[in-house]
Order: C-alpha cells, then structure tokens, then sequence
C-alpha cells in the first residue's frame, strides 16, 4: 500500500469513528452541552474555548503536512542515493576502461617494434677486409639480438596465455622468433599471421572497452583450447 493510500484510510477510519461517536454518544450530548452553557455565555471563556479548538486543528493538520514532507524528502534521498551509487559505478567502469586502453597502447607499440626487428631481413655479410663494417654488422646484430629479447619477455608478461586471442598473437610471435633463415615467403607468411592474431587482439578489447564505457553487458574473452595445460 502506498503513503498516499495509508493516509486516505487513516483519516477515513477517523471520520467514521467521529460519525459513530456522535451516534453512540447521543444522549451524553445534552449533559455536556448544559456542562458548556456556563462557559459559552462568558466570552473570555468562549474564546479560550475556539482558540483551543483552533489550536487542536492546527496541530491536526501540522501532524498531516510533516508526514507528507518527510514521506517526500525520504523518497528525495533514496533517489539520491541511488544516483550517487550509479555515479560511482560509472567512475569505477571508466578507470578501467583507461587501464585496458592503456594495456592496448602499450601491446600495440610493442608489437611493433617487435614486428620491425623480425620482419626486417639481415644486412649482408660485409666484405672480409672491411673491419669497421664487420664491427657495425656485429653491434647492430647484438642490438637487434637483446630488443628482441627484452620485447619477447615483455609480450609473455602483457599477454594473457589463458586467453584464445591473446595466446594464438603470443605463439605466432613465439614461432616467427624460432624461425632460422627465413626465406622471403616464410617472412611474408609470418607477417600477415601476426597481423591478423594482433587485429583479433584489438578488435576484441576494443569493443570490450566501448561495451564498460556504455555500460553494456561485459564481453569476455574465450579461453584457449590449451588453457588448462598453460594452467598447470
């Protein structure tokens, strides 16, 4: 039952009892009213008499208006309340929408200087009497050598194994790093399946961002077929 509706049956069941009382009270009714002719023929005492009454009705009606008031600001605060809880549900979703898309910037630069070392063919072989060149060929080996190293690591530690489309980007990036003399066909196969690995990657995450900024039901991603292998 509403408030509204609780007070319409409260002052109904008062005016009944006031009908009834008036009824059942009859034949008191004469002796009060000679109780009251002394009093209502001094007009002092008449007076006191309306203000009281004044004063009854008033309270009455007080009684009535706060209960409508605080009905409303209750109602007020609960809305209020539940405004505050969605505002902090969005900031929470929010913050880690902007951690993921940072998790995504970061992959994705990481891919690429990745993807820039491997898919770069080696220099050739200098000439046997070039010195300074061999000690060029040498330092830019070892550089491209230790990069690759530090990236690798890097892709384990940002990649989720567990995960279907991070973990076929981690094991195309895996096997184009085992790869030894590549041919040119071999380094073209190895680039368009990092492409599309890395685009499934994206693809996914982003869309999984847009749905926690909208507050859209949350996209998960698969787990890999070799989760629970990875797992152990």
């Amino acid at each position: 039952m509403s408030k509204a509706a609780a007070l319409a049956v409260s002052v109904t069941a008062a005016v009944i009892s006031f009908i009834a009382g008036y009824f059942i009270a009859a034949p008191l009714r004469g002796g009060l009213i000679a109780a009251l002719q002394p009093i209502l023929i001094t007009p002092t005492a008449a007076a006191a008499l309306i203000v009281a009454a004044f004063s009854i009705i008033v309270s009455l009606l007080s009684l009535v208006v706060t209960y409508s008031m605080g009905s409303r600001q209750i109602e007020t605060a609960k809305i209020a309340a539940d405004a505050a809880m969605m505002n902090a549900k969005h900031a929470g979703t929010r913050a880690l929408a902007n951690v993921r898309l940072e998790w995504l910037n970061d992959l994705r630069d990481t891919l690429s200087k990745y993807h820039s070392i491997l898919m770069s063919p080696e220099d050739a072989a200098p000439d046997e009497g070039d010195d300074e060149a061999k000690a060029k060929a040498k330092e830019k080996a070892d550089k491209d050598s230790r990069d690759l190293s530090y990236l690798g690591t890097k892709l384990d530690l940002l990649l989720n194994q567990k995960k279907k489309y991070q973990q076929a980007l981690w094991q195309v990036s895996d096997d184009i790093l085992k790869i030894e003399n590549p041919t040119e066909d071999q380094y073209d196969n190895a680039d368009r399946e990092l492409v599309v690995a890395a685009r499934n990657v994206f693809d996914f995450h982003w869309r999984k961002i847009k749905a926690e900024i909208l507050g859209n039901e949350e996209l998960k991603e698969p787990p890999a077929e070799n989760s629970a292998v990875i797992g152990n």
